[in-house]
């Protein structure tokens, strides 16, 4: 039984259709508020797959355990970065791992900071299957995939952005409440020092979109692509295209679409540019090789399984490198 937020929906689904397929395993799929809503009697002996273990999953998590479930968490929020230790705190909560017992990760911060709050919690060393890409598109393509026809909404050669940006345009109105308030309550994280360090982040990343934007106008090979900037999926679409619209009023050609499903855009687009985000590594297991990191610096605590393929290019190396891509096209 998996309980599941929106973006791991397909990834847990495709792990659904293979326990049947491949080994006659059942599974039910539900939204995580839900999860307390079924018997306890149905839950005895069942594996919950959960996506995160912070102080808001603790009530759910104790409900399936005491029901005599066993619960594994794949924590999403470490996915590309399981070494910063802050966000660990965060992510699999003192008080929560009391009713945990596996996490998906192989990092050596998390292991450590396992065996020092709870040495009941085992660690499961594997690939998060979001990044199953070909049993994602094998099992759920039939079923679940969006099937977006790119080319109607964009009939031109296109540059993708994929933008990270995320808090500052959430689309969850008390998030920065959530942060400062639950997230790292009862652990040594001070929650004003990380908010306001994500959030000087996000002001610095702003920057560097727009920089790589004012770059991409100038180049005279790449100017005149049209540019998709696909925002994060957390965000309010409304909130962001309004604040970018008023950015890019003079400059043509700059589209703010989320329609359909990132690898569709990633695959029709000449050129992808991204600033340390997860689509990435999803492009890299999708086969995709035209992807760059324009970043500045590597992101703090990344997933030493991924350092290479988020290696931080910088706007100038990322254009140079994009250019000599397309002159080998």
């Amino acid at each position: 039984l998996a309980e599941t937020g929106s973006r791991d929906f397909i990834p847990r689904t495709a792990q659904a259709i293979s326990l049947w397929e491949e080994y006659s395993i059942p599974s039910i799929i539900i939204h995580k508020h839900y999860l307390k809503k079924i018997d306890r009697s149905f839950l005895k002996e069942c594996i919950i797959i959960d996506k995160s273990a912070t102080y808001s999953c603790v009530n759910r998590l104790r409900y399936s355990k005491l029901s005599g479930a066993l619960n594994i968490v794949i924590p999403e929020e470490l996915l590309i970065c399981d070494k910063f230790l802050s966000q660990i705190k965060g992510t699999l909560h003192p008080r929560t791992l009391h009713y945990v017992d596996f996490v998906l990760c192989n990092s050596r911060e998390v292991v450590n900071y396992l065996n020092s709050n709870n040495k009941n919690v085992k660690t499961i060393d594997y690939v998060n299957p979001r990044l199953s890409r070909t049993k994602i598109e094998k099992n759920c393509s039939k079923y679940l995939l969006p099937k977006t026809n790119v080319k109607e909404i964009i009939n031109d050669e296109f540059i993708l952005i994929n933008d990270a940006l995320s808090l500052k345009f959430s689309s969850f109105d008390k998030e920065l409440e959530v942060l400062r308030n639950q997230i790292f309550k009862s652990t040594s994280v001070n929650s004003e020092t990380y908010l306001n360090n994500y959030l000087k982040q996000e002001e610095d990343d702003e920057k560097l979109l727009l920089k790589l934007i004012f770059e991409i106008r100038k180049d005279k090979i790449l100017r005149d692509f049209k540019i998709i900037i696909r925002p994060h999926p957390s965000v309010d679409l409304d909130k962001y295209r309004i604040y970018f619209e008023k950015k890019f009023k003079n400059t043509s050609n700059i589209f703010i679409i989320r329609k359909g499903n990132v690898i569709e855009w990633m695959k029709e687009s000449k050129i992808t540019f991204h600033n340390n985000c997860t689509s990435s590594i999803e492009g890299y297991y999708s086969g995709l090789f035209n992807i760059f990191n324009f970043s500045e610096k590597e992101k703090y605590g990344v997933s030493e399984d991924f350092k290479e393929i988020l290696l931080p290019l910088g706007i100038r190396s990322a254009i140079v490198n994009a250019k000599k891509l397309l002159q080998e096209d």
